[in-house]
């Protein structure tokens, strides 16, 4: 059983980290979308799950729904999304709105499309946006990430890009746990799979250091 699924089930019952907060997120039907929405909804975020298949979205937020609420509602909402039409965009972010209140974070994947999110976000005066990367794209997503801040710093609008680090792949649990990450610290760039520190463990012959 997928791990994101355990983590749903402690919602009700403690405070976390992202209680409160409202995320949109795109290409949420499948992948490191779908992860993503996932692991943002298990940290107490409501999601609402973007695709430009609506069956996957609804699949997704049915299952998110159900695992954290006894009654399936409330949490998660499906809505259908096309990246390349700005109209649909503008929709997407009005409909999560109209349905959750405000929305605090828009998280692009893959990461395109940002112009269209930062000047919805614009409008609200404050927001933060998340630029997925995957392979070899990475650097144009630092480079749009960047472009977009810089045309925002007045508008109060913060932007993240997540991407991979040197050769690793994109699995969805490591950019899922990436995107929380940068939803909770707001920084320029985070990086994914995330560094584990090494523990030393006591020696054999006496030498327990």
């Amino acid at each position: 059983m997928p791990g994101w699924i355990d983590r749903l089930s402690d919602v009700v019952s403690r405070r976390l980290p992202l209680e409160g907060l409202v995320v949109a997120v795109t290409g949420a039907g499948h992948g490191a979308g779908k992860a993503t929405a996932n692991t943002l909804a298990s940290q107490g975020a409501r999601v609402a799950v973007g695709d430009l298949r609506y069956a996957y979205a609804e699949r997704v937020a049915s299952a998110i729904n159900h695992t954290i609420t006894p009654d399936g509602g409330g949490v998660a909402i499906a809505l259908g999304l096309d990246v390349c039409d700005p109209e649909s965009f503008r929709r997407f972010l009005e409909q999560a709105g109209n349905d959750f209140g405000p929305v605090d974070v828009l998280v692009n994947d893959p990461g395109g499309q940002a112009e269209t999110g930062m000047e919805a976000m614009a409008r609200s005066g404050s927001g933060h946006v998340v630029n997925i990367a995957a392979g070899p794209g990475a650097g144009d997503v630092l480079a749009l990430t960047d472009l977009a801040r810089s045309r925002s710093a007045r508008a109060g609008v913060t932007f993240t890009a997540v991407v991979p680090r040197s050769g690793a792949d994109a699995d969805p649990e490591h950019v899922a746990e990436a995107v929380a990450r940068a939803v909770r610290s707001r920084a320029e760039t985070v990086r994914y799979p995330r560094r584990r520190l090494r523990r030393a463990f006591a020696r054999s012959n006496g030498h327990s250091g």
